[in-house]
C-alpha cells in the first residue's frame, strides 16, 4: 500500500507538473498574440496616415487646380460663367474629400475602440490566466501537505506495528524457552 499511496503521489505530481508547462505555453502563446495585436495596430495607424496624406494632397492639389482656373479666369472674362461653374465643382469635390477624410477617421476611431477593447479582455483573460496559476500552485501545495501528512502517518503506523510484531516475537520467544526448560 505504500508503494501505491507513493506511485499515486508521483502520478499527481507528474499530472501538476504537465499542467504547470501547459500554463507556460499558455502564457507564451498569449504574448505572441499580443505582439502581434501590437503590430496590427500600428500598422493601422500608419495606414490612416497615409490616407489622410493623400486625400491632404489631393485637396492641395485641387486648391492649386482653383488657383491656376481663377487667373486664367481673371485674364480672360469672357469664361466668366465656365469658371463658376469649375468653382462650385472644386467646392464639391472639396466636400466630398472632408466627407470621405471624415469617414476615415471615424472609420479608424472606431477601429481603435475595437482594439483597445479587445486589448483589455485579452489583459483581463491574462489576470484570469495568473488568478489560475496562483490556484494551481495553492492547490499543489495543499496537496502535497497533505500526501506528506498521510504519509508521514502511514510511515508512523507501519513503525509501531513492527515495534509490536518485534514485542510479540520477542515474547514469543521467551514463551518458548520457558516452555523448553
Amino acid at each position: 500500500k505504500l508503494n501505491e499511496f507513493k506511485a499515486d503521489l508521483t502520478r499527481v505530481m507528474d499530472q501538476n507538473e504537465a499542467l504547470q508547462e501547459s500554463l507556460k505555453a499558455e502564457r507564451l502563446a498569449t504574448s505572441q498574440i499580443a505582439s502581434r495585436f501590437e503590430q496590427v495596430l500600428n500598422s493601422i495607424e500608419e495606414v490612416k496616415n497615409v490616407r489622410q496624406s493623400e486625400y491632404i494632397a489631393e485637396l492641395g492639389k485641387a486648391r492649386e487646380d482653383y488657383q491656376q482656373l481663377l487667373q486664367t479666369v481673371q485674364s480672360r472674362p469672357a469664361r466668366e460663367t465656365v469658371v463658376l461653374g469649375l468653382q462650385d465643382q472644386i467646392r464639391r469635390e472639396q466636400g466630398t474629400a472632408q466627407v470621405r477624410i471624415k469617414a476615415l477617421e471615424d472609420e479608424l476611431r472606431a477601429e481603435l475602440a475595437a482594439n483597445q477593447q479587445l486589448r483589455e479582455e485579452t489583459a483581463a483573460k491574462e489576470r484570469e490566466k495568473l488568478k489560475l496559476a496562483d490556484e494551481i500552485t495553492h492547490l499543489q501545495e495543499k496537496v502535497r501537505e497533505v500526501l506528506s501528512a498521510k504519509l508521514e502517518t502511514k510511515d508512523r503506523k507501519l513503525n509501531e506495528f513492527k515495534a509490536d510484531l518485534i514485542r510479540v516475537m520477542d515474547h514469543n520467544d521467551a514463551l518458548q524457552e520457558s516452555l523448553k526448560a
